[in-house]
């Protein structure tokens, strides 16, 4: 056989060539979620190592080493579940976003427009899975933040969103890690600086810091943080920013906030955990608690599967209290057989077939009239799972509102009631607000603006009356609507010393809550916390301020100033008349500022003291010299003085001089 040696040579090129198109249509290998946790974790000389977390079943836990990189200081990683990748932050600054596949690829993406003096080290995906959320802390501006990358976009845009606590005793948190609840969606942390778990919400830009008490026993500086795949919430800490002490590995009862010592570590650096927390989860979801017979209710079930396998011949079943009876069903974003829907109070598919992602449907309910009052829990079940081992298993829904796993969905039957009852609704001056009947599926909706919606914007404020009518009730219900009023006030343009601190203190009226307060500056450097209620400043210029304050129903109102920055200048009187005529019976050093005088002195001409004072203030003539001593009118003639400045930068300067007092 004759082998032509230059089409091998051209084949061989077209294989390599199509292995590399191939290779880059493919992209990143993806690592397999099955609930599987991952840590970066300093080297003691320089570099990361990307390890993976093995819970045991006697509840301690496993590092297994999966890849060193020994060019890059990694943290703030966090597990996309459908990428299946896991991005981080690279801290050598600027902070650079990375992405790491299962063949430990690391990608450097983008260089991140963050604030560099702010520190980054925590994060995780957003529950739409659109952005990497990141909390940042500023250990010298005293300042928390939120940045939002999104991580679908290549540009990857980045969003800055200033936060704050819901305690004005404790302003700012410091969160060394954050995770997502698998199910609830609701994003924690551990407070280092105030020893408590929070929550922080990225819709409203605010810590809660309030609800869960200070922990028993302190867990310190906790730089890993994740959920295992039951919605249970681990730690990694110590109980100093010390990375030289041993390390301690807990659990945290997310009904109390407490914490639970499972294992202790060894000494370990800086690190940060992530997890992909899911499996096969079912979620039932109720559109609202409280409902009435002759109405509407509805749920939205949520199926995702975050294993490596399409699920086949899954049966869900989930059963209804009578009375309750289906009305009408979405068309199931997977195959499967409808066995029993409208019609019945049983939903029952069978030979569902699961694929790997996420899927929603929504199923509406007709309450009858004879339906039983009471609080009812609900809870359907997905059985025929095989998973890896190919052994049967089922699952049992959970309430995504509630941070409890596997926990059954509570709502309750009752009759109409006041759907406006301890609601406030407030309007913007010029704005407008959204009035909701609260109950869905009546005969009839009767405002009395004359529309007939089951919601209506209205415009002013005032009374607005709803008369509802179902198939066996009628309720009227009033909702007052008030004008929230929001006000502000910097005051006046302020003259201050050079190197002054000062604490700005603004003036503000609310008819509902302050969401957030945005300080900014033309020295914003020097501002130590533009998003705190006070914050100080320590201008070294000329500098204008403005704040914008924003409440519970949306009004804002922004107010501004000026600071003049100014050198202490000196003026000392030369002569003085203590006579009595409460005209010039004082020496006293003055100026353009009130400034601070350590030390104030006045000698005779050989050198004797005649007065003293410490610690007062210029321009105060309660502290000048009333030309005695002991008692007794001095002389008239030439006295010496010296003084000892104090300026607020904390340098000192020593002026000297002479004063004539006449009689």
């Amino acid at each position: 056989m004759i082998v032509n040696r230059d089409f091998v040579k051209k084949v061989i090129q077209l294989l390599l060539l199509m292995a590399c198109i191939l290779k880059t249509a493919v992209g990143q290998v993806p690592f397999e979620c099955k609930g599987r946790g991952y840590r970066v974790i300093a080297d003691p000389r320089a570099g990361t190592h990307l390890q993976e977390l093995q819970q045991n079943e006697d509840r301690t836990i496993t590092f297994t080493d999966l890849h060193y990189y020994p060019d890059y200081e990694i943290n703030a990683i966090a597990y996309h579940p459908t990428q299946n990748v896991i991005y981080g932050i690279i801290q050598n600054q600027p902070y650079r976003l990375c992405r790491i596949d299962a063949e430990f690829n690391l990608d450097i993406l983008q260089t991140l427009p963050l604030p560099t003096d702010l520190v980054f080290v925590s994060g995780d995906i957003s529950p739409d899975e659109r952005f990497l959320v990141l909390s940042g802390f500023g250990p010298t501006r005293g300042e928390n933040i939120f940045a939002l990358v999104d991580v679908q976009n290549e540009s990857y845009s980045t969003e800055i969103l200033p936060i704050r606590t819901n305690n004005p005793d404790e302003p700012t948190v410091y969160c060394a890690d954050i995770a997502f609840h698998p199910t609830s969606g609701k994003l924690f942390g551990y407070d280092f600086r105030n020893n408590r778990l929070v929550t922080l919400d990225i819709n409203n830009r605010i810590i809660d810091n309030t609800t869960y008490p200070v922990t028993n026993d302190d867990p310190g500086n906790v730089p890993s943080i994740f959920f295992n795949d039951q919605g249970e919430l681990y730690g990694i800490g110590n109980t100093t920013l010390d990375s030289q002490l041993n390390r301690t590995y807990y659990q945290f009862d997310l009904s109390n906030g407490q914490n639970i010592v499972l294992e202790e570590l060894e000494i370990e650096r800086n690190q940060d955990a992530c997890s992909c927390p899911y499996r096969i989860e079912l979620l039932n979801e109720v559109r609202q608690r409280n409902n009435a017979p002759c109405t509407e209710l509805a749920f939205e079930m949520t199926l995702i599967n975050r294993t490596d396998i399409e699920q086949f011949d899954l049966t869900l079943i989930d059963t209804f209290p009578e009375g309750v009876v289906i009305k009408d069903i979405d068309p199931l974003p997977f195959s499967g057989t409808i066995e029993s829907a409208v019609g019945s109070n049983i939903l029952s598919l069978s030979k569902i077939h699961l694929p790997i992602g996420t899927f929603s449907f929504e199923i509406i309910f007709d309450i009858q009239e004879d339906v039983e009052f009471g609080t009812y829990m609900n809870q359907a079940f997905l059985t025929g799972l095989r998973l890896e081992d190919f052994e049967l298993e089922s699952v049992v829904s959970d309430d995504p509102v509630t941070t409890a796993n596997d926990d059954a969905t509570l709502f309750s039957i009752n009759g109409l009631s006041d759907p406006f009852e301890d609601q406030f609704f407030g309007i913007c001056k010029g704005g407008q607000t959204t009035l909701h009947a609260g109950i869905y599926g009546a005969k009839s909706y009767e405002w009395s603006t004359g529309e007939n919606t089951t919601e209506i914007t209205v415009f002013n404020e005032g009374d607005y009356q709803i008369t509802i009518t179902t198939e066996c009730d009628q309720i009227t219900a009033t909702a007052t609507v008030e004008l929230d009023e929001i006000g502000l006030n910097l005051g006046d343009d302020q003259i201050i010393e050079s190197g002054a601190v000062i604490v700005l203190e603004p003036q503000y009226t609310s008819t509902s809550p302050i969401n957030s307060f945005s300080w900014s500056s033309s020295d914003q450097e020097a501002l130590d916390c533009p998003s705190c209620e006070k914050p100080s400043i320590q201008p070294s210029e000329d500098t204008d301020i403005e704040l914008t304050i924003d409440n519970m129903t949306g009004c804002e109102k922004t107010d501004g100033f000026n600071l003049d920055v100014t050198d202490v200048t000196f003026f000392e009187p030369n002569i003085f008349t203590p006579n009595n005529d409460n005209r010039n019976d004082f020496f006293f050093l003055q100026g353009n500022l009130n400034y601070d005088l350590a030390l104030f002195q006045i000698y005779d001409a050989w050198g004797g003291m005649l007065y003293q004072k410490k610690n007062i203030v210029a321009n105060r003539e309660q502290d000048g010299w009333d030309g005695t001593t002991n008692g007794h009118n001095c002389s008239p003639g030439v006295y010496l003085w010296t003084a000892v400045v104090k300026f607020k930068n904390g340098q000192e300067r020593v002026i000297r001089g002479d004063i004539t007092l006449i009689r």
